[in-house]
């Protein structure tokens, strides 16, 4: 039997993980040497399995080791050959045999499985990439859940001294965190792949930032050289820092995050960066806070630009105010804009409750004609889809708990125009015509998924997206757009459907307006 502090190796913060497989050979050692690698500063892992075949499949050595993770050294281990004397303080099942097949004394574990990568065919190349993609949905899936369930414990724990501003502390999470992978199973997998701009601004950024990094998608649109950003729940600053680059040394990012050890990770490294950017001063700041009370990290009305998120509201216990606070703040003329995870119905307390889908950003998903009407009352009248994907729930026990229930990955556009969006697409006979100016888009501007502007090429527009684009010069798009015509002239409802993916039968849209 194992001694918990050899176990532990004096490490007496970190709490014990035991990884369960059947054959202790591909899955199990993967995810012990990815939670050791990535999240060793809180958990330490090891693995077993209730039929251990004795040794490590080499490949799934190679696999780690080409994410700087050494499983060279593992032993091939039965379960009872690990067992603790006082258990661990997490276990994981990652095969339905070793779910079925647990040993008594494991009481409480949770299951998040994945295919057998030894059932590859082919060539060694082909056998690996099959090893490839799963130790990446393990690195997303069991870091991401690790991740979450140390987030709500220290939520819980700090909410408590503010006690006097929520209502509900037990049910305060601050946000979620997902990974980078582009997976297939969760939310963060329906993006795609970020602009050439986006993806060299990335490169530059310190690994320190993008190994701590948990987001999905990369919702930042180009052409925002000047402004003020403002990104809630800004974690290891990943965004901020790409952001940093976007708005260039006259711009200023700001960064709102609840957690000291991420804020940390985005502080540490930020006047370094934005040196060998040639700035003179860093333009980043990164301030602790919750993303529904903005006012108490003292971002006032009316003083930011551009608002972005990435895959955190879902798990705000308090959405709208997350909505309305981000009203607030912005300019007239600025922009929410942000990706996250939605649904096609009100989700029952049998989904929203359970943990492995909130690890899977499922769990906190709001139903989509609420944000909708929530949006509008915020003051948000057209919100805009610009991507939604649907999200396939793949695992058996997972989609039996979710039913019929549809979810969605969506980046969402919405601008603050006050007194120029109505809530219905109407037609002044105005077109818009795109100057081709948005640096990454010389040929032509997407403003959403059914608006995609050719440069130089007169574009029939309804009166919200003419307001959008830039009439009377109030949106910040607007110096990359003219409009012509005005509103003293109304031809009726503008032809507009709806948003295609979001909207689940021909009768129902996705949102008022063009959406």
């Amino acid at each position: 039997m194992f001694s918990r502090t050899a176990f532990r190796f004096c490490a007496s913060a970190k709490e014990s993980v035991l990884i369960l497989c059947t054959g202790n050979s591909c899955r199990s050692h993967m995810a012990e040497g990815i939670i050791n690698k990535f999240a060793g500063d809180r958990y330490q892992a090891v693995s077993a399995g209730t039929r251990p075949t004795g040794y490590v499949h080499p490949l799934a050595i190679k696999a780690l080791n080409e994410i700087g993770a050494d499983i060279s050294h593992n032993t091939s281990k039965h379960t009872d050959d690990v067992k603790l004397e006082d258990g661990y303080d997490v276990a994981i099942t990652v095969c339905d045999n070793a779910l079925r097949d647990k040993p008594d004394w494991l009481k409480d574990s949770v299951h998040i499985g994945f295919d057998d990568p030894a059932d590859a065919t082919g060539s060694e190349e082909d056998q690996l990439k099959v090893f490839r993609k799963i130790r990446d949905e393990i690195q997303q899936k069991v870091v991401n859940y690790l991740t979450l369930r140390q987030q709500r414990r220290s939520i819980h724990t700090e909410a408590k001294a503010f006690a006097t501003t929520f209502d509900s502390v037990q049910d305060y999470y601050g946000k979620v965190l997902s990974t980078n992978k582009d997976l297939k199973t969760t939310a963060c997998t329906a993006f795609d792949r970020p602009h050439p701009i986006i993806i060299d601004a990335i490169k530059k950024i310190p690994d320190s930032v993008t190994e701590k990094f948990y987001g999905c998608g990369t919702p930042l649109p180009l052409g925002i050289n000047g402004l003020t950003v403002l990104d809630l729940g800004s974690g290891s600053g990943r965004d901020a820092y790409v952001a940093s680059q976007l708005v260039g040394e006259n711009g200023k990012v700001i960064g709102i995050d609840m957690t000291d050890e991420q804020l940390s990770v985005a502080r540490e490294a930020s006047e370094a960066f934005t040196q060998s950017l040639g700035y003179k001063e860093c333009n980043m700041e990164f301030k602790k806070g919750y993303i529904e009370y903005l006012d108490k990290a003292s971002i006032d009305n009316e003083s930011i630009d551009l608002v972005i998120s990435n895959c955190v509201q879902n798990l705000s216990p308090d959405k709208p105010r997350v909505i309305s606070e981000a009203y607030r703040v912005l300019k007239n003329g600025g922009e929410f804009h942000f990706s996250d995870v939605y649904c096609d119905r009100r989700l029952p307390e049998k989904v929203t409750s359970n943990e492995v889908l909130w690890g899977e950003c499922i769990a906190g998903a709001m139903y989509i004609e609420d944000f909708i009407r929530e949006s509008q009352a915020a003051g948000f009248d057209d919100p805009r889809v610009l991507a939604a994907t649907e999200i396939i729930v793949q695992d058996p026990e997972l989609k039996e708990i979710c039913g019929e229930a549809k979810f969605y990955s969506i980046t969402y556009r919405l601008f603050k125009l006050p007194g120029m969006l109505e809530t219905k697409c109407e037609d002044y006979g105005q077109f818009a015509v795109y100057k081709g100016t948005i640096p990454g888009y010389p040929n032509s501007f997407t403003l959403d998924d059914h608006h995609k502007l050719e440069t130089n090429k007169p574009f029939l527009v309804c009166g919200n997206t003419a307001a959008m684009l830039g009439e009377n010069g109030v949106s910040w798009l607007s110096p990359h757009f003219e409009i012509h015509g005005d509103r003293s002239t109304h031809f009726g409802l503008f032809d507009c459907g709806p948003s295609p993916v979001t909207a689940p039968a021909p009768s129902a849209s996705a949102g008022g307006a063009c959406c």
